[in-house]
């Protein structure tokens, strides 16, 4: 059975995870605009759902921080929804 997470958690750890990098406005408002247009909805994201979420903000945060601030981010928050990734 394949890992099934949150998404209002999903979008909170997003949203808090990127707030001190793009600030709080972007940062409340990117997980849920990027879930509405991948097709994500309220309730459970699969992990499959959670890399192509994950995926698609870091392109954008890329945008406005570089990829290597991007990448750091985006990591963060994949260790805070799966704390087995590694620290």
């Amino acid at each position: 059975m394949s890992a099934v997470f949150d998404t209002q958690r999903v979008i909170e750890v997003i949203g808090r995870t990127i707030a001190p990098v793009v600030g709080e406005t972007v940062a409340t408002t990117t997980g849920q605009m990027h879930c509405r247009r991948l097709g994500i909805n309220d309730g459970t994201i699969t992990a499959a759902d959670l890399e192509r979420l994950l995926a698609s903000v870091e392109k954008g945060l890329t945008v406005f921080v570089g990829n290597q601030a991007a990448g750091k981010a985006i990591a963060k928050v994949r260790r805070s929804l799966i704390p087995e990734v590694g620290a």
